[in-house]
Parts: structure tokens; sequence; C-alpha cells
């Protein structure tokens, strides 16, 4: 049967979007300003007939946000909050004008647009999110022509943090769940102490980040959603500040007597600012110019002296916002036919993609029906799936390998009535015959049952690494037996052997591996053990035709279950699950890709994000399309509490040139 799903939604590439934006003031006027990452070839884009106030461009640069209106008599701003779309040349309004609709926000993945706002039931500035991507499939209230222009009218269902308190500039993470906002302690006095909160959306949670006593503005977040930078005056004078959400810990980075305020970060986690530096002028405006402070500031010991990014005397250049610098692209391919799955098998192979197996259901629970014997391909050219002769056995945690006319499954976690708990891993090797459409197993076998292994392909001999057999020993064993030796099957010939190199420790399962150079890259993983919490963070490399190993630098942060795969030399490293706070049980699913200079051994965001958050994708080698990103395990957070399902989105990354 064949499975065709509406048309792949594209991505224009990154080059065509706008790539920096920040506010640029004359005596006259407040207009909007896109460039280029280094500031140059400035466009103005907002009307001259309308002032214009704090620009956010979203991680792709498709989207830019402001408020726009006028200061009437009195002083009294009127102000709404639009996004254009600087691909299609629409503009859509997304609140009414009121008092102050200020201090947009978008979040890495583009689908939530936070500001704060008037709020009718407190009487005071509060923040707003709104999700852009439901409200856009239920569409616009009503369209205009202006100018000879569509601007589409929202009336959306918008989110409301409500507090008694006054609240701006918020900044939200990558996937939503997290807005850090500063709040006017006195709800009386809008000069009193400003102080950041965290707060949670899923669990409406409240976290206070800095001293009530002192000052503490205009936060932002990297793009990893790890640092907030900030400005206070908690050194004496109004410098930035960063304060590291993972380690809980709080930096001075700049020391001087200008003011600095509205910090931006870049994917590359340098922080750019606006500087107020007094000159003889009588307007103090013109010495209003934006700096940068280099990404080593974050972790250096020493002081870092800003630089300079934009000086113009003529004008104030303030408020900075960047488009992910990364030279990816992605796209959204058909989704698999259901069920939604993780942990199965995938391979390319001639033109198709085949996935086979897998788990449906919540994780951690194995249920007999929760193993799967589906077996499907994706036909590159007509971009459409279809079923395929079921594998032999229902499975999962097990990798594929393809070689001629074959695909191979080897080994694998499965169903088995004769343990406690009711599972195994297996020891045999499946082999599907492409001309023919049929499975058949080897007679020949694995030298032990593993799964939840890696797999590396390097000159035809398909290397099967670590992972563990987890058949039970006695009843209820959940350990397992973790595997150091090397098992070896040569596709040419169909043997096995075992090699003579052994993994070094940690042992580890639920990792992941990509091959560069003929060099195997082992990418975190979960310890021995049943614990859930012994993570792993090395990056190991195995050359099976030296038998050596060696260490690169650590991942970002320690995980399991993440996806990986190379592009033009370079790791790219996707997903996983983050543990952030053990004492208090934070973990979830990450929607990160980081990038691994190989040659420069340094790990960077790369300032794209996947459609959501999670782990166990499989990611596999796309001609033409650089690396296919399937399916895996995701939470979705309710008030009836955490639903984690499998996912069957298949989407792209690849360069752009």
């Amino acid at each position: 049967m064949i499975f065709n799903f509406i048309t792949a939604i594209v991505l224009i590439s990154q080059s065509a979007f706008a790539q920096m934006t920040f506010q640029k003031e004359t005596e006259s006027q407040r207009l909007i300003v896109l460039a280029d990452q280094n500031g140059q070839n400035q466009k103005i884009i907002s009307d001259p007939n309308e002032d214009t106030y704090h620009p956010e461009l979203s991680s792709s640069g498709q989207y830019l946000a402001y408020s726009r209106g006028k200061i009437q008599q009195g002083g009294q701003t009127e102000l709404e909050v639009v996004v254009q779309d600087l691909v299609n040349d629409v503009t859509e309004v997304w609140t009414p004008k009121g008092n102050q609709y200020i201090h947009v926000e978008f979040s890495g993945n583009e689908k939530f647009l936070a500001f704060s706002g008037p709020n009718l039931k407190t009487n005071k500035q509060n923040i707003y999110v709104i999700d852009l991507f439901k409200e856009r499939q239920l569409g616009p209230k009503s369209e205009q022509i202006i100018n000879g222009k569509v601007t589409k009218i929202y009336e959306p269902k918008a989110v409301i943090i409500e507090s008694t308190f006054d609240c701006y500039a918020p900044a939200i993470s990558s996937d939503g769940s997290l807005l850090i906002y500063h709040r006017t302690l006195d709800k009386n006095n809008k000069k009193a102490p400003k102080q950041l909160v965290l707060f949670n959306t899923r669990t409406s949670e409240e976290t206070i980040l800095t001293d009530e006593k002192k000052h503490a503005m205009f936060p932002t977040l990297s793009a990893d959603d790890r640092y907030v930078a900030y400005v206070s005056q908690d050194g004496g004078q109004w410098d930035i500040f960063s304060f590291d959400l993972w380690t809980k810990t709080k930096k001075q980075l700049t020391y001087d007597s200008e003011m600095e305020f509205t910090p931006s970060f870049k994917d590359n986690n340098e922080i750019y600012f606006t500087r107020f530096t007094p000159t003889a002028s009588e307007d103090q405006s013109m010495g209003i110019d934006i700096y940068f402070l280099p990404s080593r500031a974050l972790k250096s010991n020493t002081y870092e002296a800003p630089l300079i990014f934009l000086n113009d005397s003529n004008v104030a250049e303030y408020v900075p916002s960047f488009a992910n610098s990364s030279d990816l692209q992605k796209q959204n391919l058909n989704p698999f036919p259901q069920p939604e799955r993780s942990s199965f098998g995938s391979v390319t192979h001639n033109g198709f993609v085949y996935i086979a197996g897998g788990h449906q259901g919540p994780e951690h629970t194995y249920p007999k029906e929760s193993f799967l014997d589906i077996f499907q391909a994706y036909d590159l050219k007509t971009k459409t799936w279809v079923n395929l002769p079921e594998i032999p056995h229902a499975i999962h945690g097990f990798q594929m390998a393809a070689f001629k006319n074959y695909i191979y499954i080897f080994g694998g976690f499965t169903f088995s009535d004769q343990h406690k708990p009711k599972w195994k891993s297996v020891d045999t090797i499946e082999r599907y015959n492409i001309q023919q459409g049929k499975w058949e197993t080897l007679p020949i076998k694995l030298p032990r049952a593993r799964s939840s292994n890696a797999l590396a392909v390097v000159d035809n001999k398909v290397y099967l690494i670590g992972g563990w057999d987890s058949t039970p020993k006695f009843e209820n064993d959940k350990d397992g037996k973790f595997h150091s030796e090397i098992d070896v099957f040569d596709m040419t010939t169909e043997t096995v052997s075992v090699s003579q190199s052994q993994m070094p420790a940690p042992l580890r399962r639920a990792f992941t591996a990509v091959v560069e150079n003929q060099e195997i890259y082992l990418l975190g993983g979960i310890g021995q053990g049943a614990s859930h919490f012994d993570w792993i963070d090395n990056v190991t490399v195995f050359n099976p035709l030296t038998n050596s190993w060696t260490e690169r630098a650590p991942l970002p942060f320690a995980t399991f279950a993440p996806g990986a795969g190379v592009i033009n030399h370079k790791i790219y490293f996707i997903g996983g699950m983050i543990l952030r706070d053990l004492k208090t049980f934070d973990l979830d699913y990450v929607d990160d890709i980081y990038v691994f200079d190989i040659s420069k051994n340094v790990w960077n965001h790369s300032g794209v994000f996947l459609n959501e958050n999670k782990g166990f994708p499989q990611v596999i080698e796309m001609p033409n399309f650089g690396l296919g990103i399937l399916g895996g395990h995701t939470y979705v957070y309710s008030v009836d509490g955490i639903i984690d399902h499998p996912v069957s989105s298949f989407e792209t990354i690849n360069l752009t040139f």
C-alpha cells in the first residue's frame, strides 16, 4: 500500500532571509533597520511615518516582530505588536493598539511570540504568550490590502502570565517552556528595584533569579537556553551580567563607567548590547551605540573588554537582534505512516529510506503490543511511503545496515514471556532481499545478544559497539550486562568476528555513533546500572584500522538517546534528553542541534531547532538533503501532568550551498 501525504513544506535557505535588525533613532524618528550579520548593507524596513520599537528577528530570519504606533499628547503611547513575514511580504497584526504592547520576543522554534502588554484584570503590564503556529492554522479575523500589500488582523487567544507587578522584557526559550522577564517590585513605584523571574509555562512555577534589592533588567537567553544575559546595577553601574541556568552561577561581564542595556545573544554565544556613552553634544542619545562581548567572556575568569560593533555619531543605534548564523536549511518531508514510534531501525539505500520495527506507547513501558514488526520505505523520488513485508520479529533498540541487494538487522530488544521483566536482547541477524521482497534469518548469529548499541560501517564492515544484553539473569533484574566487546559483521562475506580491541570505560548504551574519515565517533549514552541518571558526555573515537581510541571535546551536556550525523566533515548532534537538576528531577528532551568542528575540537549551537523536543530520533544520510531526522519520543505537558509519546515527523537539514 502506498501512502501519499500533503506536499512537503520547504523553508527557504537562510541566505535569503534577514540576518540582523536593530533600532535606529534620529531626533524625529524611530526606525527599524535590517542588515547582514556584521551590521553592513543596512536597509530601513519600517514606515518612516510611524514610530517603531524593539525589533526582534526570528531564528530563521523569515519573521520580524516589533511594536509600532505614535506617542500621543501627554506622552501616552498607543502601540500594537506586528510581525512581518519578510519572505512573503505579509504583515500580521497580533494585538489591538493599547497603552504598551512592547518587548516582543520569538521562541527559537518560531512557534511562540512573547511580549509585555496591559492586563485589565490586574491593571498592570503583564507577559503575554501567543501560539503563532496554532493561531495561523486557525487563520486571521480579517485581511486588508494596504499600499498594495497584505495585512492580516488576528484576534489570538493569548496566554497571560498574571502578576500584580509590572512585568517587562520577556525572553522565551526555544520551545516556549521557559520565560524570563523583569518585574518592578513596588507595584506603586515604577522606579523601584527590578528583579528577574524565571517562569515555567508548563508547571506555572516561578523562580527568582536576582536580588530583590538591586536592579536587574532586560534578560535574554542563549540559543541553547543555558545562559541568561541581563543588565544590573549589582556592580554599582549598569553592566552586563550572565546567569548560568545549569550551574545556577552568576558572573559580571563588563566593568566600566558607561551604561549598558538591552543585551542579545547570537547563536555562537557572543553577546551584543547597547552602550550609552555621554558626549559633549546636547543630544545625549547620539552616544548610543552597539557593542559586543566574545563568547569566551561567559567562561573566562578575566575581564573581557567590550568591542564596538556599530558606531554612528549621527544616530542612536540600539536593541540589536540576530537570526541564526548557521548555514543550515531545514525541510519538512511527509511523516511516516502511523503508528508513531521511536527506537526503530533505519537506513538509506539506493534511493529509499527504510525504517523497521520500533516502540510505540509511553517510554519505559514494554507490553507485548509496544514492540513493532512494521517495515516501510520512503521513495526519495516520489516522496511517498510504501508498506513492505513485516520483519521476522517485533523488536526495537537495534540498528540497520545495507549492502548491495540486502538490508540487515542486528540483534535488538524484544518481548519475552520467559523472563521477568518480560524482555530480552537477541543475537539474531535478519536479512531482507530487496529484489525478492522477503526476509530471512541468517544461520549465523552474533557472538552475544545485544541491543541499545551503536552501529558504524567502515569498508563494508559493520561494527556493533556498546549496548547491553538486557536479558534478566534473575527475577526483576534490570541491570543487564553491558558490553565492552566489539562484534564485526563483514557484509561482503557475511561472516562475524570479534575485534581485538574493546570499548574503554565508561561502557554505555542508548548512545549514537557516526563515521568520519573512517573513524567512529561515539556520542553520549547511559552508563552501567539501572539508574537513568548516570548520563555520559563523552565523545569517544575508535579507529578500527589502527584499533586505537581517543577522547575529543565532551558534548555540550551529558545526555542519552540523541541522534547524530555528518555533513561536510562536521558532526551534527541532535536532540536527546537533558537533566537540568537531579534534586528537583528536572529533565526534558531538547530540540537543539549542535555542531562539532572536528578540526577545531569545538562544539557550538547551530541556531537551528527540531520540530519538537525529542530523544531517540533516527538520523540517516539523505542524498542531496544532508541528514534526515525521523520519529523519536517527546513529552507533552498538560494540566493532567506529563504525557509522553512517540512522534512521526520527518525533517531534514542540509547546508545552503
